[in-house]
């Protein structure tokens, strides 16, 4: 095979980038399929250097589809290759293609409306039907992990008290702990020091799809929780409920709403009270994952007043060794 026209499958855990002249996007959690050109002299050798930028994951973009490709975000999954001569395949494939266009990408030497396309199942039979719609005899070649799938932080912990190394942390990074011992990879986010303002109520976002208040840590946190698969999220007890800092960032949530940005994600709840309150930290928690329609993975909650008591509560350690562990068994049911 020399020269065709192909399609790139890529999968997304959802996330906002820069693209170029199309400024900062958004991307919902979901599929998308790029439908590009290997006319030139290179012919396919330009498939090969897509595999190769999203296995590396760097490089300096030089297509709209470079700045997916080396996004975390992005997972590339497949390539859908077609060998054919006519030059008007590229475009005559991309105005049949279902699904919904991003609009202008990859598009900006042609008139099509879009050569990138969202698709929230696998669009791999569409593809195929396209091609065949064309006359184009497809072959599909499946990319693993080592070849072009760079997915990056897995499990994401949160803390949202105001105390570092306070008992929630503990208790959020015992859950951690456990995926670490399976190879899996985490990240661990204190909201202590961390400037998170509250909504201001605006409804602004319901056009922006983002939260309009930029001068603070929220925006960069949240980018961290689109990424992730799963997501530990935990707050001390203040007054029977969850601390101030973690309801601000919570509230702010709403801003991904509207597109259920955060959905098909998994979660667990973790909670730290001194004696009672616990139970409504944790329904607190539920209530802002159920919301946005995460996975409900379990809760972990404990006891501790002072700062590292919870590390006498062996039952909420029991808890959190077996949540961390249900994580595991999710993400590599292999083992």
């Amino acid at each position: 095979m020399d020269r065709g026209t192909y399609c790139l499958i890529l999968r997304n855990r959802g996330c906002r980038l820069y693209v170029g002249a199309l400024g900062t996007l958004s991307f919902p959690r979901g599929w998308y399929v790029y439908v590009g050109s290997a006319q030139g002299a290179a012919g396919f050798s330009r498939v090969t250097r897509h595999i190769r930028i999203a296995a590396e994951g760097t490089g300096s973009p030089r297509w709209h589809i470079d700045y997916l490709l080396c996004h975390p975000g992005f997972s590339l999954v497949a390539v859908v290759c077609a060998e054919t001569m006519d030059r008007e395949s590229e475009c005559n494939l991309a105005r049949l293609m279902e699904g919904i266009p991003v609009a202008g990408f990859g598009c900006s030497d042609c008139t099509c409306g879009s050569h990138l396309f969202y698709f929230a199942s696998n669009p791999e039979k569409a593809i195929i039907s396209t091609f065949s719609s064309l006359d184009l005899s497809a072959s599909i070649k499946t990319i693993n992990k080592s070849q072009g799938e760079h997915t990056g932080m897995t499990v994401l912990g949160i803390s949202g008290s105001t105390r570092k190394d306070g008992n929630t942390s503990f208790l959020v990074k015992a859950v951690l702990e456990r995926c670490e011992r399976a190879g899996i990879e985490t990240e661990f986010i204190s909201l202590a020091g961390k400037k998170i303002n509250p909504c201001l109520g605006c409804e602004k976002c319901k056009e922006l799809d983002w939260c309009v208040i930029q001068n603070d840590d929220w925006g960069a946190i949240m980018e961290r929780v689109m990424d992730a698969e799963v997501l530990v999220i935990g707050s001390p007890t203040y007054y029977y409920d969850v601390c101030g800092h973690i309801k601000n960032f919570i509230d702010r949530s709403y801003s991904l709403y509207h597109q259920r940005k955060l959905a098909g994600r998994k979660a667990v709840a973790v909670a730290v009270c001194a004696n009672k309150g616990g139970a409504r930290t944790i329904e607190t928690l539920e209530g802002f994952l159920n919301s946005h329609e995460f996975s409900y993975l379990g809760w972990v909650r404990g006891k501790g007043y002072l700062e590292g008591d919870v590390v006498h509560d062996a039952r909420a350690l029991k808890k959190a060794q077996e949540v961390g562990d249900k994580i595991v068994k999710l993400l590599k049911p292999q083992d």
